[in-house]
């Protein structure tokens, strides 16, 4: 059989990575979330032929909470800039 075949067949199942002590700390959501990432991301090098080896299930484990952990960050939002000037007199204008 292909190696990369072996190596795809070896991957842990979503479930039990996602029950690992490491990920306790999440929701059971963000735990299945960051795993399936992870998972989906280990599957596409190993297809890509850039991961020669299957790292064990506390790195992966890590590599999910650390996921969970950057998905959760509150990344950059459009704002509408309403600081201006919104009052005008002829003797000068009133900053709100």
């Amino acid at each position: 059989m292909n190696g990369k075949q072996e190596l795809l067949r070896d991957i842990p199942r979503v479930d039990e990575l996602a029950e690992h002590n490491a990920l306790e700390t999440l929701s059971r959501h963000e735990a299945l979330r960051a795993v399936r990432s992870v998972l989906e991301a280990l599957r596409g090098d190993i297809l890509a032929g850039k991961t020669a080896a299957l790292p064990d299930t506390d790195a992966l484990a890590a590599r999910a909470l650390s996921r969970a952990e950057r998905d959760s960050r509150p990344g950059l939002r459009r704002v509408v800039n309403l600081t201006g000037v919104i009052l005008h007199t002829n003797l000068g204008r009133a900053p709100l």
